[in-house]
């Protein structure tokens, strides 16, 4: 005798689901403060981010082109950041 199937869905309330949507947003947010808090508290990472804003206001960019053909980047390789 064959078992009756199981379904892989389940049914939450609307305001139950809105707030696990909530709450997932919430942590995301708050990862991407301390993301950020970490990053600018390394004084080597500001100055270095400080010194790229610089060289990128003063033209001094490098070939897209190049740097993909450098580093083995192809059209069809991205990340998202």
């Amino acid at each position: 005798m064959k078992s009756p199937r199981k379904s892989k869905n389940i049914s939450l309330p609307k305001a139950t689901f809105q707030k696990m949507v909530g709450a997932m947003t919430a942590v995301e947010d708050a990862k991407e403060h301390l993301e950020d808090f970490l990053t600018f508290s390394n004084k080597k990472v500001v100055s270095e981010l400080q010194r790229a804003r610089m060289d990128h206001i003063k033209g001094k960019v490098g070939n897209w082109q190049m740097l993909k053909a450098r580093y083995g980047v192809s059209s069809h390789s991205h990340r998202n950041i």
